[in-house]
């Protein structure tokens, strides 16, 4: 067993990690909503509300975080959410495919942010 404190590896994630991880959630729904415009009518879109509920779902939860922490939480999605818009658009523009696997892409991003955490 290591000593966390030895390794400065917090216990618990610090306020600009979980603001890091509000503006990727912010970017997934912004993400969700535009590709939903798309889909709307395919067979799989219930699936994709599911999974964009679940990101506005989180949004809420880290804004509650940083709250009790007594800090200010993110209200945009920042620099990311604007390299996401551009990403998403491209990939709708191509079909709904490249669009489907632009939102994996950016759920498998999310993945390894709340990997840091751990």
């Amino acid at each position: 067993n290591y000593d966390r404190t030895a390794y400065l590896i917090p216990d618990e994630p610090g306020v600009d990690q979980m603001n890091s991880v509000l503006r990727g959630e912010i970017s997934a729904t912004e993400a969700y909503q535009s590709v939903l415009k798309k889909l709307e009518a395919d067979p799989d879109s219930p699936r994709l509300h599911e999974f964009l509920q679940d990101h506005l779902h989180a949004v809420t939860y880290w804004k509650e975080q940083i709250d009790r922490e007594g800090a200010e939480a993110e209200q945009s999605s920042g620099p990311w959410g604007t390299a996401v818009e551009a990403f998403v658009a491209t990939a709708k523009l191509l079909g709904n495919v490249v669009a489907l696997s632009a939102l994996k892409e950016g759920e498998e991003h999310g993945l390894k942010l709340y990997e840091e955490m751990l």
